[in-house]
């Protein structure tokens, strides 16, 4: 799934049809964009496009696909595709200082286990396992994150019992892996009691991450377990891939100009802008420079930052060209 790509459903009404579609459309524009953001970024920077009228909500659409669409009367009915122009975005929270963390694509099993009291038997393949069967019912996806049980393969059931995904048993969980191509794996763990659902949720490569009780008598306990696992596992991706965009990175970078001023032009700029950290020169030559820098983050989001200096930057083989856009 394309992280800047929202499916949406909406169900509009007016005093006819062309005024119920028109309204539904400008409402799913906004549900798409604050999807988007909501993989992206933070709660706060969704509350952000409250302040924007319809108009300028559709500045940052780039294309909307009819999967489904019916006209009832004055009610307009679609499940549309909507693609958001990803550059606008990103220089709109740029501009606004907006936290932006793009989590990678990731696939991730979940191995369920269920006991229906603390002394009972662990299920894992058997068909009275209900929260196997929940996690079927309730597959879940974020954005570019995946959520789903491990198969009933005959080679997953030989490979693997719900003891050893307990107690993390590492030649096991490792065959999974190699035969899923998947690394990340998390055993999700369920108990029953007189009173409660207990789960506990393991990272096949850290250990126990998360435990929480719930009474028993709650509606849909085990979907609400689901949800609650699923933003775990979520914030600690998101913690992750914020620790890669605050690392340190370094690039050579080469820049061509035809008067000192330029270059001088060029140096002021670079320290407005708060993800380099240092600036190096190494040489110059024919009315060339080459320079060092060093900053955090990714790659995209400096050229980011750039390009809201009217600055591109690209790659050249075993350097960087960094060029006015026009």
């Amino acid at each position: 799934m394309n992280i800047y790509v929202a499916d949406v459903d909406i169900n509009a009404t007016a005093e006819n049809a062309a005024q119920a579609k028109e309204k539904a459309l400008k409402e799913a524009n906004r549900q798409a964009l604050y999807a988007v953001i909501n993989r992206i970024s933070t709660a706060d920077t969704t509350s952000m496009l409250d302040n924007l009228n319809d108009n300028q909500i559709l500045n940052f659409i780039r294309e909307v696909s009819v999967v489904s669409e019916k006209t009832v009367e004055a009610r307009y009915i679609a499940s549309l595709k909507i693609t958001i122009n990803a550059p606008v975005l990103k220089a709109y929270l740029t501009e606004k200082n907006a936290p932006i963390s793009i989590l990678p694509e990731t696939n991730i099993i979940i191995i369920p286990i269920y006991k229906e009291d603390k002394a009972a038997k662990a299920l894992l393949w058997e068909e009275n396992n209900i929260w196997y069967n929940t996690w079927l019912d309730n597959t879940v996806d974020s954005g570019q994150i995946t959520f789903h049980p491990i198969a009933k393969t005959e080679n997953n059931q030989n490979t693997l019992q719900a003891e050893d995904a307990i107690q993390l048993n590492g030649l096991s969980l490792d065959s999974i892996r190699r035969n899923s191509g998947i690394n990340e794996i998390y055993i999700a763990e369920a108990i029953q009691t007189a009173k409660n659902i207990e789960i506990i949720l393991k990272s096949a490569n850290a250990g126990q991450i998360f435990s929480k009780s719930y009474p028993a008598e709650t509606p849909r306990v085990l979907e609400t377990a689901i949800k609650d696992i699923k933003a775990e596992i979520l914030k600690r991706l998101r913690q992750q891939a914020k620790e890669t965009e605050n690392a340190y990175n370094q690039l050579t970078i080469v820049f061509s100009y035809k008067t000192l001023k330029e270059w001088a032009d060029l140096q002021k700029q670079l320290k407005e802008i708060n993800v380099i950290t240092k600036t190096n020169i190494d040489a110059f030559a024919n009315h060339r420079v080459q320079i060092s820098i060093e900053y955090t983050g990714t790659l995209d989001a400096l050229k980011d930052k750039l390009a809201l200096q009217n600055l591109n930057l690209f790659d050249a083989g075993n350097f960087y060209v960094i060029e006015r856009l026009p």
